[in-house]
């Protein structure tokens, strides 16, 4: 069995079984502002491109208010990445939203998603450039 760790706990796990972790801080003042990390495999036919393509899509097919803004290739941790700027009308306001996803190792991508009120967006976009560029990759 491989084992999870984190700061807070550990435990066993199948070897053979993929993480689907998931990392999420919030703002403490108005919970609005978020930044949300997953984890995931590309399909053996799929390149970074088309993955964030499909993440695009699934947010524009569930999103109410979907605007793209901007979709870019780029390179975070010294890694492939796509940044993509998208506006959505949230629950109570409009939210203005970054979706960066990188190629880590072994097929593998982490998914950043960092959320902001619209009314905050140009406030919380140098904190979110960053977190975005304070971004590591583990090499084992």
């Amino acid at each position: 069995m491989a084992r999870h760790r984190d700061a807070l706990v550990s435990f066993d796990v199948p070897r053979d079984w993929i993480d689907r972790t998931v990392v999420a801080y919030a703002a403490p003042d108005n919970g609005t502002a978020n930044i949300v990390m997953t984890r995931d495999t590309l399909a053996d036919d799929e390149s970074l491109e088309s993955y964030a393509d499909r993440q695009v899509q699934a947010l524009a097919d569930h999103l109410r208010g979907f605007v793209l803004e901007a979709n870019d290739a780029g390179e975070v941790a010294g890694r492939p990445a796509i940044v993509v700027r998208f506006r959505s009308s949230g629950p109570d306001e409009p939210l203005v939203q970054r979706l960066v996803v990188a190629a880590i190792r072994d097929r593998r991508v982490v998914a950043f998603t960092l959320t902001a009120a619209a009314r905050d967006a140009a406030q919380l976009g140098p904190l979110f450039d960053r977190i975005v560029a304070s971004i590591a990759v583990e090499e084992s």
